[in-house]
């Protein structure tokens, strides 16, 4: 009777979104606009006795995730704000991709991570009243731990229909070229973009009017992509190499763009951040 390959996969899609446009506020006290986005998410295969195949994958595990926050003030709006202006995105992924084909007799143990991150917070375009508050606030912050954990099988794998190459993008290379064949795969790939600011394309669009103004972005990333073969013998009828790629795109910018009229006691713009990775 044919074996069923293990396969594990989870496909998330979390979108929060706060967006003013073409509106006018007034607001006799604080006024917050705040976005969030949380996504948590286990994809775990486990290889089974029953599978000999060399040629094939004995256990596969898939993430694909896409987590959006954004806030935003656009277009022709107008806020008039007695107290302070927060706008603020949070993003948070938190993803475990493990394909471990441990307790199978032959074939690869793949795991593979695709990430994306958009955090944004920002203003862009305002009327001629513009937007005044005591102080303003704009925020955006994002944090992804991520972990990609692929274990070959005893009997290690032989050359199937899916070379590592094509399931990482083109980078399963070394310096002595392409590699071919992989017990075990691990491939991480993280889109993580995080943005506040302000601008216009209209000059004095958006006019701002604060005691303080503060823009800040925070992007914390931590990365562990392992490939491990240990357990493939000198006996086996596979091979036993094992491959581990991370491929990280991360953009975290705070600024003020042109085109911008401010009149602020204080100015304060920060990016912070914070990559870990194995």
């Amino acid at each position: 009777f044919p074996v069923t390959i293990p396969a594990a996969l989870i496909n998330l899609t979390s979108t929060a979104s706060i967006n003013i446009i073409e509106t006018r506020i007034e607001s006799s006290g604080d006024l917050a606009l705040a976005s969030s986005s949380a996504v948590e998410g286990t994809a775990t295969a486990t290889g089974i006795s029953e599978y000999t195949n060399s040629s094939a994958d004995a256990a596969v595990a898939t993430s694909i995730i896409e987590s959006i926050a954004t806030t935003n003030i656009f277009g022709v709006s107008s806020l008039l704000v007695e107290g302070d202006l927060n706008i603020t995105a949070s993003n948070k992924t938190n993803i475990t991709t493990s394909g471990d084909a441990t307790a199978a007799q032959a074939g690869a143990g793949i795991a593979i991570a695709i990430i994306t991150n958009i955090t944004e917070a920002y203003i862009e375009g305002t009327s001629i009243q513009g937007i005044k508050a005591s102080n303003i606030t704009i925020s955006a912050e994002s944090e992804n731990q991520i972990s990609t954990q692929a274990t070959a099988s005893p009997g290690g794998a032989t050359e199937n229909s899916e070379t590592p190459e094509s399931r990482t993008e083109n980078q399963a290379k070394t310096s002595d070229g392409t590699v071919e064949v992989a017990g075990a795969l691990a491939f991480t790939k993280l889109n993580n973009q995080t943005q506040a600011h302000i601008s216009s394309d209209q000059i004095n669009d958006p006019s701002i009017d604060t005691d303080k103004l503060t823009i800040k972005t925070t992007s914390k990333n931590t990365q562990q992509t392992i490939a491990d073969s240990s357990n493939v013998g000198n006996s086996a009828q596979g091979v036993g190499v094992a491959v581990a790629v991370s491929i990280a795109d991360i953009n975290n910018n705070a600024y003020i763009g042109s085109n911008t009229s401010i009149n602020a006691g204080a100015i304060d713009i920060r990016s912070e951040e914070r990559r870990v990775g194995k």
